[in-house]
């Protein structure tokens, strides 16, 4: 077998006795309740009983309730789903996170389901039913708001759902929708005052902020303008509606995201330069009249205006020579006029080009001249320009957020929806009287069983067949069940003609252990004298007097001996010398 395969075989073995243990254990349980089910049905009737008086005893309590849409018409600060304010709020988490305004759904939800039980709406509520309680004479004194709205007032809110689902219980029926009507009354109350309160709030800290940035907006424009005319930079600054952009640009035309033009035009101005540098060595490496003049002479066709004549009257002196070829040779002298003129416009449009192209290069270089800066000069226009453009866009957001507000303020809308009146259930909710009966027997039966157990644990009585096996040394030689009283005659008989009966010499010694008066040793003596025949039987519990028969068995039974008891007669049966065959187990079953 391998390393692997032993393992697995270990592994098996322990798996196969955990299941022993656990079978003995629920047997041991079960053999438990049989032994004891007098004490244990005993205990459990007096649970039933206790819980039948308890729910006849307890008051009736009845229940009411009705539902708040919270979020469909209803977000932060009670603005409607559609509303621009709504929008606002979606775009502006920054700012309602200053004020303190939350704007998560869900969020919401749970805001508005701890609002409901705070004293600052609840409590008048709570005030009205303690006084109605001690004008009928009901014990209310000593009422606690916390322990109220833990046990009487419960909110539940349906999964994927945005409503509150509020119910009211209480002893007192006719309680129960005034109360409600209360409730949805406060929470009403509650939320107008909350929703004027949280935008009034909102107004005060948007002016205080708008105050604050129109100051550092005007501070920044004012350096980026010094500081363009120190370093002979041109500024211009155009703002845009609210979530647009401010550009800041330099008197040319570019890219509106570059804060700076003057890097563009140093970039833009050498790449010109080597552009037309190029050009220019195409140039040098062709001949003065080359036709190849003519293919880089057309880029330039709409750039300058001598350049396209010259091509014009060249193409058109082309069509001349093309018509002419077809009646004339190349001896011809008008041809040879007309070749010769084409040689002449070739040579006049290189002329231009270049001329062209250096003007062209010189106004580049001039204009880079022109752009150079420092570069820390740069560096800090760009700081001083985000710094304008940030503080500028921040306070075109608090004027907009202020003018939404403001608009809010005027609008009426109710902050939630009762989509149901508050209804009272034709049936009590309590006292539950089957769940406490259910209970009192269940914990009556817990109780027995607990009882039962540390009874017999106090008794140290042993009750198990396999605990006495594992004290006892010695072989079974017989589990005899008094039920089975019919079938001992022939158990007996083959003990004796088996295993006894060549160890049986004219005598043999039954040694019981325990209280033998629980077992029907009588029956088994009479049984076992008369499969013995000729041969006696003594039955002591005197081992000197045991001592004189040839061989010796021990019978006991499960719950009428204690473990010390079976270790101390082991260990006067090894003092005696004695051989002993084994030993039988007589079960009251």
């Amino acid at each position: 077998m391998t390393k692997k395969d032993s393992k697995s075989g270990l592994s098996n073995r322990n798996f196969i006795s955990d299941l022993d243990n656990s079978e003995i254990d629920i047997g041991k349980n079960i053999n438990l309740l049989v032994r004891n089910k007098v004490l244990i049905g005993s205990i459990a009737s007096t649970g039933l009983f206790i819980g039948l008086i308890i729910g006849n005893v307890k008051q009736t309590i009845w229940q009411g309730e009705f539902k708040i849409l919270v979020s469909k018409n209803q977000s932060s600060m009670g603005f409607g789903a559609g509303s621009t304010a709504s929008q606002f709020i979606q775009n502006n988490n920054q700012i309602l996170g200053q004020l303190g305004i939350q704007t998560n759904a869900e969020q919401n939800i749970k805001t508005e389901v701890e609002v409901l039980k705070t004293p600052s709406v609840m409590k008048p509520v709570f005030d009205f039913i303690k006084n109605k309680k001690i004008e009928t004479g009901e014990e209310g004194k000593n009422w606690r708001y916390r322990d109220w709205v833990k046990e009487s007032f419960k909110i539940n809110i349906p999964k994927g759902t945005s409503i509150l689902e509020i119910t009211y219980q209480d002893t007192s029926r006719d309680l129960i929708i005034p109360v409600l009507n209360k409730i949805s009354s406060a929470y009403q109350g509650y939320s107008r005052k909350d929703r004027s309160r949280s935008i009034t709030k909102g107004l005060k800290y948007l002016e205080k902020q708008i105050e604050v940035y129109r100051e550092k907006s005007l501070s920044a424009s004012s350096k980026v303008q010094e500081y363009a005319l120190e370093n002979d930079l041109s500024f211009s600054q155009t703002q845009s509606s609210l979530g647009g952009k401010s550009n800041f640009a330099l008197g040319v035309d570019s890219n509106p995201d570059d804060l700076s033009n003057l890097e563009y035009l140093r970039i833009s101005s050498r790449n010109r330069i080597r552009n037309i540098d190029e050009y220019i060595g195409m140039l040098d490496g062709l001949q003065p009249n080359s036709e190849q003049i003519v293919s880089i002479a057309s880029g330039f066709y709409s750039t300058n205006k001598i350049t396209s004549l010259i091509l014009d009257e060249l193409m058109a002196n082309n069509s001349v020579i093309a018509t002419k070829l077809a009646y004339f040779t190349e001896e011809d002298p008008m041809i040879k006029r007309l070749k010769k003129k084409k040689l002449y416009l070739i040579k006049s449009l290189n002329n231009e080009l270049r001329s062209h192209l250096i003007a062209n290069k010189e106004a580049a270089i001039s204009l880079l001249n022109t752009s150079n800066r420092p570069k820390d000069v740069l560096i800090k226009f760009r700081e001083l320009t985000k710094e304008a453009q940030r503080d500028e866009a921040t306070l075109l957001q608090l004027e907009g957020s202020k003018r939404i507000l403001a608009l809010e303020e005027a609008r009426i809308d109710d902050p939630w929806e009762l989509i149901t009146q508050p209804i009272l259930l034709d049936q009590p909710v309590g006292p539950r009287k089957k769940r406490i009966l259910a209970l009192g027997l269940l914990f009556g039966g817990f109780a027995g069983y607990g009882l039962a157990l540390v009874k017999e644990k106090k008794s140290q009585l042993i009750y198990e067949t396999k605990e006495i096996e594992s004290l006892l040394d010695y072989p079974l030689l017989l589990n005899l069940k008094t039920s089975l009283q019919s079938k001992w005659d022939e158990s007996l008989g083959l003990l004796v003609d088996g295993v006894a009966k060549k160890d049986i010499n004219g005598s043999l010694a039954l040694l019981p252990i325990g209280d033998t008066s629980k077992i029907d040793i009588e029956i088994f003596k009479l049984k076992l004298k008369k499969a013995l025949g000729g041969n006696s039987l003594i039955t002591t519990t005197n081992l000197v007097e045991a001592k004189k028969a040839s061989q010796q068995i021990i019978v006991t039974s499960p719950g009428i001996c204690t473990a010390d008891q079976i270790k101390d007669f082991k260990n006067n049966l090894a003092l005696q010398g004695k051989p002993v065959l084994g030993y039988i187990v007589i079960e009251d079953i």
